[in-house]
């Protein structure tokens, strides 16, 4: 204290949470899910897109897609993972090619910016994703989205929502494009940066 005295804390460390009603322990719980709805529908549950299996799923579940009058994808607790595997899940719904999210990312050079020079940004190009070679489903596709949709997710989204080929429903995604710069932090701590706008 301001006079001297010293006393001990001790802190627990809780899970990192995504959202209020969301932590780390349910997202182990989170799984890929294939069922049909009432009235024809089926709802995919993508739960990541930081493996191929995602995509290998639903692959497999394709049949079952095919045979619904609509497909429901939620990605409400989708943390992201490695954009491809998005990208080759909306290949499989589409038969043209959808332009991907446009991005960018600072390029920081020190001294210009001691010099008060304007910030610059590298622009990365948008890519097409291309319709896939199998028959895809051109079926009418609901997205649900929440505040628990990140990174490689919201890369998902946004084509889908974009291209106007999936009707976007919920609440808005959690706001980091991803690309995360680890940080190492004492103790074994670590802080993610997001990279890229």
């Amino acid at each position: 204290g301001l006079d001297g005295t010293q006393r001990e804390v001790t802190l627990t460390r809780k899970p990192f949470l995504y959202h209020k009603d969301y932590s780390v322990r349910e997202a182990a719980r989170n799984q890929f899910e294939c069922r049909e709805l009432e009235g024809g529908l089926v709802y995919v549950n993508l739960p990541g897109f930081g493996s191929k299996d995602v995509v290998k799923q639903f692959k497999q579940a394709l049949p079952q897609i095919h045979k619904s009058k609509g497909l429901i994808l939620d990605v409400r607790r989708n943390g992201g993972g490695n954009s491809a595997n998005g990208d080759a899940i909306i290949s499989l719904l589409t038969d043209k090619p959808i332009p991907g999210e446009c991005w960018k990312t600072r390029k920081y050079v020190p001294a210009f910016k001691a010099w008060g020079r304007k910030e610059e940004w590298y622009q990365g190009p948008a890519e097409l994703i291309q319709p896939t070679k199998a028959t895809p489903f051109l079926g009418p596709v609901v997205v649900l989205t929440g505040p628990a949709t990140f990174s490689a997710a919201e890369d998902f989204v946004v084509p889908l929502h974009a291209s106007k080929r999936a009707t976007i429903v919920g609440e808005r995604t959690g706001g980091s494009s991803g690309q995360p710069l680890m940080i190492d932090l004492p103790f074994g701590g670590q802080a993610r940066v997001c990279t890229k706008r």
